[in-house]
This record gives C-alpha cells, sequence and structure tokens, in this order.
C-alpha cells in the first residue's frame, strides 16, 4: 500500500513540476507582450490553418519553423513563438499574438498578427521580415540561394 501511495505522491509531484514550468512559460510571454516591446502590426489574409500548414511545410522543406499554438479555449486567437534555436531563452524569443476576424461582406477571413519582442534592431526586424516571409512562401529556407531552391 505504500508503494502505490508513494507512486501517486511521486505522479502528483511530477504533475505540478510541469504546471509550474508552463505557468513560468505564460508569465515569460506575458511579459513580452507590453506596448513598448511591440515592433509590428500586419493583417495576414489567410486562416489558422493555412498558417499552420505553411509552417508545417516549411520545418519540412527546411529543417525548423517557428512554434504555432492556438489558445486553449480561444479558437479565436493563437500565437507563433520564434526562437533562434530551440535552447535559446524565451527573452530572446519573437512572440507573434494572433487574432482571427470575422469575415465580412467586404473582407475575407483574415488575422491580425502583433510582433513581440524585448530585443529590437536591424537583426530583429529581419527576423520579422523572414517570419511573415515564411508564411507567405513556406518553400524559401531562410539563407538559401536561388539555385538551392530550384532542387
Amino acid at each position: 500500500m505504500k508503494v502505490i501511495l508513494s507512486a501517486l505522491a511521486a505522479v502528483m509531484l511530477a504533475g505540478c513540476a510541469s504546471g509550474s514550468g508552463n505557468n513560468q512559460r505564460i508569465e515569460t510571454l506575458n511579459g513580452l507582450r507590453k506596448p513598448i516591446n511591440l515592433r509590428a502590426e500586419q493583417i495576414l489574409p489567410m486562416t489558422f490553418p493555412q498558417i499552420q500548414m505553411a509552417l508545417i511545410r516549411h520545418e519540412r522543406v527546411c529543417g525548423s519553423a517557428p512554434e504555432f499554438s492556438v489558445e486553449d479555449g480561444q479558437t479565436a486567437y493563437g500565437t507563433i513563438l520564434q526562437k533562434e534555436s530551440p535552447s535559446d531563452a524565451l527573452d530572446q524569443a519573437i512572440l507573434v499574438d494572433l487574432t482571427w476576424l470575422q469575415p465580412s461582406w467586404r473582407q475575407e477571413t483574415r488575422v491580425k498578427a502583433e510582433v513581440f519582442s524585448r530585443a529590437g534592431g536591424g537583426a530583429v526586424n529581419q527576423r520579422i521580415e523572414q517570419l511573415f516571409a515564411t508564411l507567405t512562401n513556406p518553400d524559401a529556407c531562410p539563407g538559401a540561394t536561388d539555385a538551392d531552391q530550384a532542387d
């Protein structure tokens, strides 16, 4: 009986530990969402499934892609998280908050993108441009020449 209770306690503690790590990640991402960290805003003529498919295709073709997720229980809100490498801290990440905008008789479905980053400057602006280029042309890999793209 003690073994079973010990195992249950270990499982519960592991669940709490993973939950606290997730809470820390959410707090760090929320820290990025300050007006001072807003780097760009753009309207994308895409749906969430189109964004997700572009990122999946880009990962297949180029080997890596930003991480796309939809907010739990909120299908009209999503995020794209782009880090230069998987081990980079979230402080160096580019966070794109996505809001699905309902279509109207004048406009098709589209998504509002707000880009946040603690870092600024030309390098971050280039990473942001590359991220949007990835969505519109997922077959183009960063740093590849035209000859590489033709293969």
